[in-house]
């Protein structure tokens, strides 16, 4: 079924991100079958070529194909090729069940959240027809496709791309409409809402590039294509359309103009909420197929005339694109295009710098608020501020993780410290700071790679980097051909760190006031002994951070010294253990946000009683300390002093 070219693919894709005891563990485990089945050879390409050789000719190459495509890993190379090859040969009905055993959600969750984007979303008219799609970025900010627009705007004599202006009269002929939809009730029964219009301001061009040539021709553009054809404008309307009220009674809100905190993958989920021809609003899913650098997005999505300017979700309900082209030829079909969110802020923020890109809508009540037993919620301070997170979830209190989270602030800020290395009892609390330094770090925008030594103890050095890679969207690196590393170990791991390193850099950047950066977390360094050479490879990378300058590690437990050259980018934390204080602390943070009162020496007195009830194995003594702190603070939304109550 395959030709000789795409088993030569696989194969080479495969001996870049595979081994040996990977692809006999794949084998046996989905297809209950062996390499040595079909050659004695130990080498790892004649085993593969092997075995594609003699799937075929059994006629189980598409089972192969699903096994090969189910490995871990959405970047992942050979997994790409084979859900490509998948989509080719079975019409894609092998990635439907692929993607459905990847893409979960918690179901209230996303119906809330799918609902509340959907507010987000309008129809472009002018003169009352269909134009496109927009999408509301600001109170009173929507984001569409130039093209959709460029009847109504007038090039400046200079012709230079992004100066162009409003056309005079424009401001009474562009509207936008948004709540047009269609809701179909649990017996069937459809019910039209026409939907609210919202004028434009009378100066309401806003940022803007115009599309590439080639997409006024229907062609997609080059893989790098100028970057002031961006395809892209803003629209200032004329009035608050985000503080107002929806078609369903609640405030509106408006979508994040912000870059992703995490990059987006070959294969992952794309939504795209529209308005298909003039049509009530849709909704369609679907995946990525291609991502340019500094190009456009390409997806299996559908879309139609009037789609342009419609926004771009990924599966945690991110603004990520917005579509501006359909109906382009790929080697599996007809795929559809749109511009990376990222291109058109770095646009804004170069060619438009006197624009203020608007604040992120908050609601009231966010997701990560402490909700106490009568359901009110007390409200968790927005990691954006520099008030300290207090709760990692509803049930795993912060207690006295201040400087720890004060240190990771420092260290976003350009010239700041590029390692930290914690240390502490792990009991101490110590053990919660991959987690509160990733909640944090992934709200402030960043992108992390978090890891545990226990789960990453037998690997080898090439896939330790590769997989690092493969989380966050770096291409690949490896070693040089025919080096192993147990010859020439210097020579592969300068080998490997510095693809790794150009690859970083070319991402990552601590330019500017909003840098991105990578950080590089590996906890529980204390509890597991990671391969020699892999350790080595890891302390390496430490030694040689400030090559690029966009990269943070965090050592979680390492207490052995560090080279003596990094001293001067090294911050550290000695974590001491949960103290009666700490409660203390967190109980009149709990008390402020739920307007309440308690006493000092309550407070005192249910932490000292906390304590005491806590049991001596450390383990469980952590563990218990943190449900009851926990179980307090649901009481506090019906007290005004805690009564004397002898459990917590």
């Amino acid at each position: 079924m395959l030709t000789e070219a795409e088993i030569n693919d696989l194969i080479v894709r495969l001996l870049q991100d595979s081994n040996s005891a990977t692809f006999a563990t794949m084998l046996d485990g989905r297809l209950h079958k062996s390499p040595a089945k079909y050659t004695s050879s130990p080498n790892f390409d004649v085993q593969l070529r092997a075995t594609f050789i003699g799937v075929q000719e059994e006629g189980a190459m598409l089972d192969l194909l699903m096994a090969i495509a189910s490995l871990p890993g959405e970047a992942r190379p050979s997994r790409i090729s084979a859900v490509s090859m998948l989509y080719k040969y079975q019409g894609g009905g092998g990635l439907q069940r692929l993607l459905a055993y990847s893409e979960r959600y918690e179901a209230q969750w996303a119906w809330e959240m799918n609902t509340f984007i959907t507010g987000h979303v309008c129809m472009v008219e002018i003169d009352g027809n269909p134009e496109g799609t927009g999408v509301l970025v600001g109170p009173d900010q929507v984001l569409t496709a130039h093209h959709v627009v460029e009847s109504q705007l007038v090039q400046a004599a200079s012709g230079a791309p992004g100066t162009c202006t409003a056309a005079a009269g424009s401001a009474g002929r562009v509207k936008c409409r948004f709540d047009f939809a269609v809701r179909r009730g649990l017996g069937g029964r459809k019910q039209l809402f026409h939907g609210n219009y919202v004028s434009v301001a009378d100066d309401w061009l806003g940022p803007h590039s115009p599309p590439h040539s080639d997409e006024r021709a229907g062609r997609a553009p080059p893989d790098s294509p100028e970057s002031h054809t961006l395809d892209y404008a803003l629209i200032t309307l004329d009035g608050s359309a985000g503080t107002q009220t929806n078609g369903r009674g609640t405030v509106r809100g408006w979508s994040a103009l912000a870059s992703p905190p995490r990059p987006l993958e070959p294969f992952g989920s794309l939504r795209i909420i529209q308005h298909p021809s003039g049509a009530p609003v849709k909704s369609a899913d679907g995946f990525v197929t291609a991502i340019g650098k500094n190009a456009r997005l390409r997806y299996y999505v559908s879309a139609a005339n009037g789609s342009s300017g419609a926004p771009c979700w990924n599966k945690e309900f991110e603004l990520v694109a917005i579509h501006n082209l359909g109906g382009l030829m790929a080697p599996v079909g007809m795929e559809n295009q749109g511009v990376p969110i990222d291109l058109i802020i770095d646009h804004i923020r170069t060619h438009f710098a006197a624009y203020a890109i608007p604040a992120p809508y908050r609601d009231t009540a966010p997701d990560d608020a402490i909700v106490v037993a009568n359901g009110t919620p007390i409200t968790e301070t927005f990691v954006g501020s520099d008030k300290p997170i207090w709760c990692i979830s509803k049930d795993y209190p912060v207690l006295d993780r201040a400087p720890f989270q004060a240190t990771i602030r420092q260290m976003c800020a350009p010239g700041g410290e590029q390692i930290l290395r914690v240390n502490g009892s792990r009991y101490s609390g110590r053990s919660f700071s991959e987690k509160i330094a990733k909640r944090l770090l992934e709200r402030l925008g960043h992108t992390v790679h978090s890891l545990s030594a226990v789960a990453v103890a037998g690997m080898k050095p090439e896939r330790f980097v590769n997989d690092l890679c493969l989380s966050v969207g770096l291409d690949p690196v490896k070693a040089p051909e025919g080096v192993e590393f147990s010859t020439r170990p210097n020579v592969v791991q300068r080998h490997l760190l510095t693809d790794l390193l150009k690859h970083i850099k070319q991402v990552y950047s601590n330019n500017g006031a909003a840098p991105r950066l990578l950080w590089i977390i590996v906890d529980a360094l204390d509890q597991a002994t990671l391969v020699a050479e892999t350790l080595e490879l890891l302390i390496a990378l430490v030694q040689r951070v400030g090559e690029a300058p966009g990269l943070r590690v965090v050592l979680i437990g390492y207490e052995p010294d560090l080279p003596p050259e990094v001293d001067a980018l090294l911050a550290e934390e000695f974590v001491p253990p949960v103290s009666q204080s700490d409660v203390v602390s967190y109980l009149r943070y709990v008390c402020e946000q739920a307007e309440r009162s308690m006493p000092e020496a309550k407070s005192l007195e249910l932490a000292e009683m906390i304590f005491t009830q806590a049991p001596e194995e450390p383990a469980q003594r952590l563990r218990m300390i943190a449900q009851n702190v926990q179980k307090i603070a649901r009481k506090l939304q019906g007290v005004a002093a805690v009564t004397d109550q002898k459990g917590a």
